[in-house]
């Protein structure tokens, strides 16, 4: 039996994030809120830094809005006695600013929304391009199997005119 470290896990967890947003669902909910609170005017992500502990990971992303104000949001996630993150962030700070619990709330829940909405639409898409893969491949297995026919058939036409 092999144990892996906490620590290890959430290096690894990291090393993903670093990867792609959709890896991380505290990183995705943190930039959620974001564009929640800022009134979804980001224009784009920049530096983003985690620090996991035993028992928060905090995010931090820098942003800059789309009249090229620049602007950082911290995420705080309570971490569990097992070591599961929550998807909900227990605190947030919008440039300095501590969000109230009200408004967290709120921009928590649209955040949600959104990426539920958006979890919908990838797995239609994903499952669109899996059908035309599975399509295509049915098509080919079929191809094949009638070019076998096809030679089986020649095959036992001249066994027969011989």
């Amino acid at each position: 039996m092999h144990c892996v470290s906490f620590a290890t896990i959430l290096g690894l967890g990291m090393l993903v994030s670093a990867c792609t947003n959709t890896d991380d669902p505290q990183l995705a909910m943190c930039q959620a809120v974001a564009k929640q609170l800022t009134g979804n005017t980001i224009a784009e992500w920049g530096q983003i830094n985690q620090n996991d502990t035993a028992r928060l990971r905090t995010i931090a992303i820098a942003y800059e809005g789309a009249d090229n104000s620049k602007g950082v949001i911290d995420c705080t996630y309570p971490i569990d006695l097992q070591g599961v993150v929550d998807t909900a962030p227990k605190t947030v700070v919008l440039n300095g600013q501590k969000v109230g619990t009200g408004e967290l709330l709120s921009a928590g829940m649209k955040a949600s929304g959104q990426l539920l909405k958006g979890t919908a639409a990838n797995t239609v898409a994903k499952s669109k391009e899996l059908a035309e893969d599975a399509r295509e491949a049915a098509s080919d297995v079929a191809e094949k199997a009638l070019e076998a026919v096809g030679e089986t058939s020649k095959s036992l036409q001249q066994k027969l005119a011989n």
